[in-house]
């Protein structure tokens, strides 16, 4: 078991059970080239560019050479693609990809100065429950006491800008926080994620904890590799939100919040039509609040496999 696999996991339960124990795919997700349309940009090609974006900017500042020109660079080979439109049209969809890219650095150069020595040596990983847990974790720099923290570029923002403006986007949390567990089980470590719209950081745990809650995590992947666990991330994290204990009823604000977030609304798709692993087994919340599975329901489950990292974001 790696770190992607496990993190993973924790973002989509249902779907790992599916595509990991079933090999059963009920969408293929194939990422597009970038040289299908070239006079609009959906969401996807708009992350993958921006992704691409801070990866030259980043090497460009690790390396110390100059970031701004390794950004127009990178938009000069978007262009040479034929992925960015001519004209005034063009230059519009330039400014688009790059205007996050000067604050979203600003704070990258901050954390340098804190953090300014480059540990080279990735960490192993090795953590045994029900199933082990073997990797590596990179990208970890020191300050000058030795602290150690992994300091993270993210493509996707972590607050979200649209409706529902401000929020945590709870899902690009989970990878980097099974990862801070692992960083954690042996000795402490801070992980900073910087991203285009928010930053959090990620404070040190005792290495007792950090291995009880991956041992918990693990032991929850090989339940639900027996049976699809009645779990949906968006819905837990409104769940937290509203104070849901493994206690509230179907009367809280908690189940309404929940509700809210799995099944959507006039102005907001739910969930459960984001996912079609969710869609097949649980079509509505009550549905899935009231599978019991392995002794596992909805609401113990989140308290197990999510609650801590709300609380340690939020705390």
């Amino acid at each position: 078991m790696t770190l992607a696999q496990l993190g993973s996991f924790l973002r989509e339960p249902a779907k790992a059970f599916f595509n990991t124990r079933l090999g059963v795919y009920f969408e293929q997700e194939e990422l597009t080239q970038l040289d299908v349309e070239p006079f609009t940009l959906n969401g996807l090609q708009n992350w993958q560019l921006q992704d691409q974006l801070i990866a030259a900017q980043r090497h460009a500042v690790d390396n110390g050479l100059p970031r701004i020109e390794a950004l127009h660079a990178a938009l000069e080979r978007f262009k040479g693609q034929g992925v960015l439109a001519v004209g005034a049209f063009g230059e519009r969809m330039r400014e688009t990809l790059a205007e996050p890219m000067e604050a979203l650095f600003g704070a990258y150069e901050e954390a340098l100065q804190e953090w300014p020595h480059v540990v080279a040596a990735p960490q192993a990983v090795y953590v045994e429950g029900r199933v082990t847990l073997e990797d590596w974790l990179g990208e970890l720099r020191q300050d000058e006491a030795g602290n150690r923290c992994r300091l993270l570029l993210l493509s996707s923002s972590l607050i979200s800008q649209g409706r529902g403006r401000g929020q945590y986007r709870w899902q690009h949390l989970l990878r980097p926080w099974v990862a801070h567990l692992a960083g954690n089980s042996e000795q402490p470590l801070t992980t900073q994620l910087l991203s285009k719209a928010g930053h959090v950081r990620l404070e040190p745990l005792d290495a007792e904890n950090a291995r009880y809650q991956l041992e918990t995590i693990l032991s929850a992947w090989c339940d639900g590799m027996q049976a699809p666990l009645p779990l949906a991330p968006q819905a837990a994290f409104a769940w937290l939100a509203k104070l849901g204990t493994p206690e509230s009823e179907a009367d809280s604000d908690a189940y309404a919040a929940a509700e809210a977030i799995y099944e959507g609304g006039r102005f907001q798709t739910g969930e459960v039509a984001q996912s079609a692993y969710l869609s097949h087994q649980w079509p509505s919340f009550e549905r899935l609040f009231n599978e019991r599975a392995l002794a596992h329901r909805f609401a113990s489950l989140t308290e197990a496999l999510y609650a801590p990292l709300h609380r340690s974001v939020k705390d």
